[in-house]
């Protein structure tokens, strides 16, 4: 059993790559290495991830390219031992508070619909659903006005990032995914 008052959130940093990607696996096991590589790749400057004595046990990826003012969890994930622990509670607050620091009004994320763990959480949470589409229901939740702002890039310095990130993740994290996903 773990105390969440024992865990460090911080940002994702790029020597964790490979342990994110393994956790990734073991909490979403239906997506494929290239879907993950994606996620972390073109969301890597919105990871944060749930550490216990130096070991990644739950982040989640924030998604920001929807709509003006709405935040979209991409993933939130738990280690399996970490779970019905208070983590998950801990990582959305964090989620939460960080999104409404940054500007955005509304959180918006899909959950699969036989996931019953994850949608009591996060009705318990203040979540509602807001649709039901097929086998993922989306919930949401409103947060209100704040006055900062999501930080704007130049394009290239989004280009300079995101060239930079691949040539990292290909040398850092692939080869490590496909090696895991021989054995």
């Amino acid at each position: 059993m773990i105390d969440v008052n024992d865990i460090t959130l911080t940002q994702c940093r790029v020597w964790e790559w490979r342990k994110l990607a393994r956790l990734c696996t073991i909490c979403f096991p239906k997506m494929s290495v290239n879907e993950i590589s994606y996620i972390l790749r073109h969301h890597r400057r919105h990871i944060r991830v749930a550490k216990l004595r130096g070991a990644i046990v739950g982040y989640w990826i924030n998604n920001t390219g929807h709509a003006p003012g709405l935040a979209w969890l991409e993933q939130i994930g738990v280690s399996p031992r970490s779970r019905r622990t208070g983590l998950g509670r801990l990582l959305l607050a964090d989620y939460e508070a960080t999104v409404r620091h940054q500007g955005f009004t509304r959180i918006e994320f899909a959950v699969d619909r036989d996931n019953a763990s994850a949608i009591e959480l996060y009705s318990s949470c203040g979540f509602a659903p807001v649709s039901h589409p097929g086998a993922r229901v989306m919930f949401g939740k409103e947060l209100g006005f704040s006055s900062g702002g999501p930080a704007q890039s130049s394009a290239l310095d989004v280009w300079l990032a995101r060239t930079w990130f691949r040539v990292l993740f290909d040398i850092i994290v692939r080869p490590g995914l496909q090696q895991s996903s021989l054995r």
